[in-house]
């Protein structure tokens, strides 16, 4: 998830805040950032609901479908 860390930063939100309000570790947060671990769907969901943004804009998808344009 390319924005995660961006996002997440840009709100000033540690992995360790995000982590305990979706009920995850923050190793797991660092993993996701990271790219060495995909997250569950309803991981990503509460991620976004938690940093207020859509999935998309936490995928990156917009760019994704704009590429494909």
């Amino acid at each position: 998830m390319s924005k995660l860390r961006e996002i997440r930063e840009a709100k000033g939100i540690t992995q360790k805040e995000l982590a305990e309000r979706i009920g995850v570790t923050d190793a797991y947060i660092c993993r996701i950032e990271r790219g060495t671990t995909d997250p569950r769907l309803s991981v990503v969901e509460d991620i976004a609901r938690e940093l207020g943004v859509s999935v998309a804009q936490l995928t990156d998808v917009e760019t994704l479908e704009q590429g494909i344009k």
